[in-house]
């Protein structure tokens, strides 16, 4: 039969006996300072600490070890129902449970057994039998363990958050003086960063570059890898930035999770608008993957030329050797139909297409190819706007409803406290609602101030692909000499089919 429970003041009277739980995750000072308080506060009030029982979980999570998995939490209630103490001393309502149902488990078996618990911290009983301001709080228990765990990893941040540097080696580039905290540029390695940015602008893949900066910059001192291309390509500090949230065990994390800050001892190479428009083309890149092999290719009509009569892409075949020291043979395109018996040599494919139909493609074309890039980045930025959009309408409707749910609250909280007691499972799973949804509100807020952040980075990359510069870094070469690679993707960019005759001409439509 259930006792009637006793009020906080009867149950502190002098010389009562008082029974002590604790639980701690990890540090074991934590388990000292509950107990050092504890005891402090039952000599306040002349009621007697009991040594020989102390129950103290230790290692264990409120969250991910229920109440019935906890040993001394069972012994404690054990003995409370042998009636060997008078009450129980807590140091904190979360030493018991972080979750809103637990809480109300272990109430009511304590007013079973007619056992009040103090929480110490709080100095109020914790088997009180008010039901709501209980629900309430009981459910911010909750909610303050995920506040806590996100603050303390937003502290963990904060330094990079404010832009300043947190140590280690300065990225390739330049040098740090740990005297006066400030960077300064490397001569010959901010020339070949220069090149870098230049390079992957113009279509090159990582491979590639690092080729070319062993070969054509003669750099063998420096290791240089992909990885290393792709950490120098994806690090806004060569635009004056420090991020944070950029890495996590030496790889690159979800970019929407970076957070910009301005480091002014930092000398930028490349302005913050290049930066962005690269980091676009890099995204774009991932996300649809790459095959050098379809651009690295001798035969720059690969994929495109077909026959003229059968209409089959041509096969290409190479037949270039190397016999000391000297070069024979050709490169041909063929057509393998049993229909025809056509096979041209590629040089003077090649020379009739730069020579006859290329400046008419590029007179054309050019304005089309130059701002092809450009009104991708305009379409995504739509894009973004219209899901920003979106995200606000759902958000205004979640914050009616959590007001409405206020309202209705403070309502009840107005009514008798019998009539509240008939209500109180309703009540609870409203206000832990309420608190779900107050949750679910903030994460929207978090992804619109994502979501923000990304139509700013599209802004940036847009001004910058429709600046004065837009023509150099897009890079569409006149000749196959200026760049063979580029070369072969200005082609594919140009036009996706041709055909040629048994002269070796070239038409851009078919000729029956």
């Amino acid at each position: 039969m259930t006792q009637k429970p006793l009020t906080y003041h009867e149950v502190l009277q002098p010389n009562r006996k008082a029974a002590f739980y604790a639980r701690y995750s990890t540090d074991k000072q934590d388990f000292l300072m509950q107990k050092n308080a504890v005891e402090n506060f039952l000599a306040e009030h002349n009621c007697i600490f009991l040594e020989n029982h102390q129950y103290i979980d230790a290692g264990v999570s409120a969250v991910k070890t229920p109440l019935k998995e906890r040993a001394e939490l069972q012994k404690l209630k054990a003995a409370a129902k042998m009636r060997e103490f008078d009450f129980v001393a807590i140091y904190k309502d979360d030493r018991i449970a972080r979750d809103t149902v637990e809480h109300q488990q272990f109430r009511k078996e304590m007013n079973e057994l007619g056992m009040p618990v103090i929480s110490v911290s709080d100095r109020e009983l914790y088997t009180s039998m008010e039901v709501i301001p209980r629900a309430v709080k009981d459910g911010m228990t909750r909610m303050e363990y995920i506040y806590i765990r996100e603050r303390t990893s937003d502290t963990l941040r904060s330094k990079q958050e404010r832009g300043e540097w947190t140590g280690g080696k300065a990225p390739y580039g330049y040098s740090y003086d740990c005297q006066t905290k400030t960077f300064s540029l490397v001569k010959e390695e901010k020339q070949i960063v220069i090149k870098i940015f230049d390079w992957f602008k113009r279509g090159y893949g990582f491979n590639e570059i690092v080729l070319k900066v062993q070969t054509e910059l003669n750099d063998g001192v420096q290791k240089w890898s992909k990885d290393k291309i792709k950490m120098i390509i994806t690090n806004p500090f060569y635009a004056g930035y420090i991020t944070a949230n950029r890495l996590k065990k030496n790889k690159l994390t979800d970019r929407e999770t970076w957070k910009f800050a301005r480091n002014p001892t930092i000398i930028p190479i490349i302005p913050m608008e290049e930066w962005e428009y690269v980091m676009q083309l890099y995204e774009k890149k991932k996300s649809k993957g790459h095959n050098p092999k379809r651009y690295n290719t001798p035969f720059i009509l690969k994929d495109i030329v077909r026959c003229q009569y059968c209409k089959r892409l041509l096969k290409t075949k190479n037949q270039k050797k190397t016999v000391g020291g000297k070069e024979y043979g050709d490169l041909y395109y063929f057509c393998d139909s049993d229909q025809c018996s056509l096979s041209l040599i590629a040089s003077k494919i090649h020379d009739y297409f730069k020579g006859e139909l290329l400046p008419n493609l590029l007179a054309s074309s050019k304005e089309k190819a130059l701002h092809k890039a450009t009104d991708q980045l305009i379409i995504d930025q739509q894009n973004i706007e219209d899901t920003i959009s979106q995200l606000k309408e759902q958000t205004s409707e979640v914050s009616v409803e959590i007001d409405e749910m206020e309202v209705f609250l403070q309502e009840m909280f107005m009514k008798d406290l019998e009539e509240n007691e008939e209500n109180a499972l309703f009540l609870e799973s409203l206000i832990h609602y309420q608190l779900f949804k107050k949750k679910e509100r903030e994460l929207m807020y978090n992804q619109l101030g994502k979501l923000e952040q990304k139509r700013q980075q599209l802004e940036k990359a847009i001004t910058y692909a429709e600046g004065p510069h837009a023509i150099h870094f897009k890079g569409y070469p006149s000749t196959e000499d200026d760049d063979h690679v580029q070369f072969r993707k200005m082609i594919l960019e140009l036009i996706s089919v041709l055909y040629v005759d048994l002269d070796g001409k070239l038409h851009l439509d078919v000729i029956n």
